[in-house]
């Protein structure tokens, strides 16, 4: 039911220049841990929800405050799942394990094309190796993710297209 999924937003903005995104600003704004807390503790108290959903741009910009607010959802004893969107560069093995920990349980990362031309022309700052490396790293630690695609992007050539497809 609608009790089932929290949408929620802890910051605002992303300081990464992708060629094809929508934010005009390069400057993070973040929510404090305790209003983010005290928002689920709401929410849960009010509709049982279960399973939270942090619609952030990139959720794993500033690994200080990731790390504090998984630490503060342990010490508090709280009982969620989460997921976030995050960047493939973003995500260290003691940051996935952490946030396993403290009930995350769904990744999105922005992978876009599987074609390093594309990718540099797009101005994403990553190459395929560095999306497999961090693909390897979830499965490693059992965390179901997902990636984000897209195709036919300005100057994308078919043969491009099927290495994304691949």
């Amino acid at each position: 039911g609608a009790e089932d999924l929290g949408l929620m937003i802890t910051s605002r903005g992303c300081p990464y220049s992708c060629s094809f995104c929508c934010n005009f600003t390069r400057r993070v704004r973040y929510r404090s841990v305790e209003d983010v807390l005290g928002e689920v503790a709401q929410v849960q108290a009010e509709f049982g929800t279960r399973q939270f959903l942090f619609k952030d741009d990139s959720f794993t910009v500033n690994h200080k405050r990731v790390t504090a607010l998984c630490e503060e959802i342990l010490r508090r004893g709280m009982v969620f799942s989460w997921e976030i969107t995050t960047r493939a560069d973003l995500l260290s093995e003691d940051l996935v394990r952490l946030i396993k920990r403290a009930g995350c349980n769904r990744v999105a990362v922005g992978v876009e094309s599987g074609d390093d031309e594309i990718l540099k022309i797009h101005e994403k700052g990553l190459d395929k190796e560095e999306l497999r490396s961090a693909a390897r790293l979830l499965k490693h630690h059992g965390m179901f993710w997902t990636g984000y695609f897209m195709m036919a992007l300005p100057m994308e050539r078919e043969e491009q297209i099927l290495k994304t497809l691949d």
